[in-house]
């Protein structure tokens, strides 16, 4: 997630979550099994996600002059509104992490429009929209692992990382983001942000548990439904092929009867 820039020049204090300078990129490392399983079980969701993955369509671009666009879930975005709301930030993001890129399947704020063309309060529009970036973009190369190893656990004073959460309590505290626009709240597929030093309590962790777990239905939800329409229509595929082979040999019979008569010997 980005914070946007508000023009002013003095810093403001950035929360977030995702380990940051305690942790190493994937990158940089031959991928584990569990994260091979990962992102061979990722690769399942991209269709009903309608993510098309980068290398099927060649290179992207990480321009943000691009025309930001919105997600085509209306669903999604509802559920990333949501996380807005519970956690009283300022923004969420939804996405989805493979080994070499980041793709952001729906963005919300408090006055995101479920409808099209609609207006939003000023600054409040959509950041980053519905693409893809490289994994290097942001700190999601530097986090991933945290949620896929069972040793990565970190405890500091700005860091907090495990299996379930990754927070950093602020970004300009610390040397490797506090030049950069990033504020983070990461679970799992959802990451809400905020311009403001806060705290994130345990209460505050569940309920974006929550939110998480409702996306994570809501996905399931869809790959469900596309995977029954491709089940439908092979089973009319193959009822099709099935009746149109009938035909062709019921065709054929009646034309061998026919040339049989045709040819039949005159006793006459």
């Amino acid at each position: 997630m980005l914070d946007e820039p508000d023009g002013s020049d003095d810093r403001v204090p950035h929360v977030g979550a995702h380990a940051a300078s305690c942790l190493e990129s994937p990158l940089d490392h031959k991928p584990s099994e569990e994260e091979r399983a990962r992102t061979l079980e990722l690769a399942r969701y991209f269709s009903s996600a309608l993510v098309v993955p980068v290398g099927s369509r060649g290179t992207i671009s990480t321009s943000f002059l691009d025309l930001q666009r919105p997600s085509p879930d209306n669903g999604l975005t509802a559920l990333a509104q949501l996380g807005v709301f519970k956690l009283d930030c300022g923004r969420a993001i939804i996405s989805l992490i493979d080994r070499s890129h980041q793709y952001k399947i729906s963005e919300a704020t408090k006055t995101t429009s479920l409808l099209p063309n609609s207006p939003h309060a000023p600054s409040d529009g959509l950041f980053l929209g519905f693409r893809a970036l490289e994994l290097s973009f942001g700190v999601c190369s530097q986090t991933v692992q945290v949620f896929t190893s069972d040793e990565k656990r970190i405890d500091a004073p700005n860091i907090v990382a495990d299996r379930s959460r990754c927070v950093i309590r602020d970004f300009c505290a610390d040397p490797n983001f506090s030049i950069g626009p990033y504020v983070w709240f990461r679970y799992k597929f959802l990451c809400v942000v905020n311009n403001k030093l806060r705290a994130f309590d345990n209460q505050e962790i569940v309920d974006l548990a929550q939110v998480a777990f409702s996306i994570m239905s809501h996905i399931e939800l869809l790959k469900t439904r596309l995977e029954s329409s491709r089940a439908e229509k092979l089973v009319r595929g193959l009822g099709s092929f099935v009746a149109g082979y009938s035909g062709l040999q019921e065709q054929q019979t009646r034309s061998s009867a026919e040339s049989d008569i045709g040819e039949a010997p005159n006793h006459s």
